[in-house]
């Protein structure tokens, strides 16, 4: 009996070891050092020599017209002839469609 409960505590202890959570490495410790400081202040302090540059301007607001507009915007619904980059993917699932992966596509034309 004794060398049974010897036998699986020593199991146990073993075990113990496979989920406790292992000393933090080289690598983590310089992941860690990328992450910002507590200390870190995020308040907004507004910068007064901007606002006189950014100061709207006096007069009337220029006009644009539709078919100007219809220049300036991209054609998202008519497929272009000119080559141009697309993104396409597709996610993976397992049976109870829990995301496992993905797959993302990216192609840029080198004669833009």
């Amino acid at each position: 009996m004794q060398t049974w409960i010897n036998s699986t505590q020593g199991l146990l202890e073993g075990a113990k070891g496979l989920f406790s959570s292992p000393s933090p490495s080289e690598e983590d410790e310089k992941l860690q050092a990328l992450l910002p400081t507590d200390q870190l202040d995020l308040s907004y302090r507004p910068d007064e020599s901007l606002n006189s540059a950014i100061a709207p301007q006096q007069g009337s607001v220029p006009s644009i017209s539709i078919s100007d507009a219809r220049e300036l915007l991209p054609d998202m619904f008519n497929a272009q002839a000119e080559p141009s980059t697309s993104v396409k993917g597709q996610v993976h699932t397992d049976e109870n469609d829990n995301i496992i992966g993905a797959e993302v596509h990216v192609a840029i034309p080198a004669n833009m």
